[in-house]
C-alpha cells in the first residue's frame, strides 16, 4: 500500500513539486506527535539528530534534516527541499525519505484520511524508532543493548499502532544475531550500557552453566515470545559459552575478575 501510494503521489503532482515552493505549508509535525508524553525522549531525539547531521552520504544527511524539521519544525532561515529521488524496493531509507516529503505537503496532494493516518503512523515509527536505530546500527559493541532496548521501546510506544508493531517485531526476530550468548558478551564494552548491568552480566556469565546444546548462530525468538521482552536485561543473554567469543580473537579476558569500576585503567 505505503509503494502505490508513494509511486502515485508524485506521479501525478511531480511538477508542483519540483518547481520553487514559494508558499510552504507549515509543517504540522505536532500533529503527529501530541500524542507523546515523554519529553526527555523528545529533547534526546533531537539532540541525536543535531549530533549526527554530518554525514558522507546525501541520502543519510536528507533523512535527517528531514526528520529534525519534522519534529522541531523549520528552522530559521532557508530550509531546501531536494527533488525527489530514485526508489527502489530493497532500499527503505528511500521510502522513508518520500514518506516524510508526502506528509509535509500533503496539503499539496489529494490524499484521503486513511491514507494521511497510515502516513502518520509511518512517520512517527521513522522518528521515534527507526531513525537512531539506521545510524547506530554498525557499531557492533552496541548492537546487543541496541536491539533489546528496540525491542522495548516498540513495546512500550502507545503512539504507535498494532499493524505496525506486528511488522517490526516479526523484522527484528529474524535479526537477532546479537542476542547469541557469544556476541552478547561485546555488550561489556558498550559505554551505554550501566557499570551496575555489567556487573549482573559478568555474574551471569561465571554462574549460568554453559550448554552442551548446539544452538543456531543466532537468537531465535517467534513474535509472541518477544512481546514479554519487556523485563529482560541482558544478563539473561551471556552465560559462560560467552567466554569463547574472546576465545575467538584470541582476547584476555581476565578483566572480568575485577570491579566494573576499575576496567578503563586495566591493561588487558
Amino acid at each position: 500500500m505505503q509503494d502505490e501510494l508513494i509511486a502515485n503521489t508524485f506521479l501525478t503532482n511531480r511538477l508542483e513539486l519540483i518547481n520553487p515552493i514559494n508558499n510552504l505549508l507549515k509543517v504540522y509535525y505536532y500533529f503527529v506527535l501530541e500524542t507523546v508524553e515523554n519529553l526527555r525522549l523528545m529533547i534526546s531525539v533531537i539532540e541525536f539528530f543535531i549530533k549526527h547531521v554530518a554525514q558522507p552520504r546525501n541520502d543519510y544527511k536528507e533523512l535527517l534534516d528531514l526528520s529534525l524539521i519534522f519534529f522541531y519544525g523549520l528552522p530559521e532561515g532557508t530550509a531546501s527541499f531536494k527533488c525527489p529521488g530514485a526508489m527502489h524496493h530493497a532500499r527503505w531509507m528511500a521510502k522513508a525519505i518520500y514518506s516524510l516529503k508526502i506528509f509535509m505537503f500533503r496539503g499539496q496532494f489529494s490524499l484521503s484520511k486513511r491514507e494521511i493516518d497510515s502516513l502518520r503512523q509511518i512517520c512517527t515509527f521513522i522518528i521515534l524508532i527507526y531513525v537512531k536505530v539506521w545510524f547506530t546500527c554498525s557499531v557492533a559493541i552496541q548492537a546487543p543493548n541496541n536491539d533489546l532496548q528496540l525491542l522495548k521501546k516498540l513495546l512500550s510506544f502507545p503512539e504507535i499502532q498494532l499493524p505496525v508493531l506486528q511488522k517490526a517485531l516479526k523484522k527484528l526476530s529474524a535479526h537477532l544475531w546479537y542476542w547469541d550468548e557469544e556476541l552478547a558478551a561485546l555488550a561489556l564494552f558498550d559505554n551505554n550500557v550501566s557499570d551496575e548491568m555489567k556487573r549482573k552480566m559478568c555474574k551471569a556469565i561465571n554462574q549460568n552453566e554453559q550448554s552442551n546444546i548446539i544452538r543456531e548462530k543466532r537468537y531465535v525468538a517467534r513474535e509472541l515470545d518477544l512481546m514479554s521482552f519487556s523485563n529482560k536485561d541482558l544478563s539473561e543473554f551471556v552465560s559462560k559459552n560467552s567466554l569463547k567469543v574472546f576465545e575467538t580473537f584470541d582476547l584476555p579476558c581476565d578483566f572480568l575478575e575485577v570491579d566494573v569500576s576499575l576496567w578503563p585503567n586495566n591493561e588487558s
